[in-house]
């Protein structure tokens, strides 16, 4: 069943070379996703948007402030 995707498109890679593709309404989605997968004991190396023009900009997750919140409530919940 094909779907046209709404949100963004980002690729994220485990520390095995394994990937996986995620659609995130905002950041705050994509970090909430990240800390959930980091608390379930997933390790995400890299995350990289998919842009329309095909590029691939590396996203910074760790070292943003927000995202050190959220990991911070993922972490407390688990």
């Amino acid at each position: 069943m094909a779907r046209k995707i709404e949100g963004t498109l980002y690729k994220l890679t485990y520390t095995a070379n394994w990937h996986t593709f995620v659609e995130c309404s905002s950041k705050e989605d994509l970090f909430r996703y990240i800390a959930q997968e980091r608390a379930n004991g997933q390790f995400v190396t890299s995350v990289n948007e998919i842009c329309k023009d095909g590029s691939t900009p590396k996203v910074k997750v760790y070292t943003d402030k927000e995202f050190k919140q959220i990991l911070k409530q993922c972490v407390k919940e688990v």
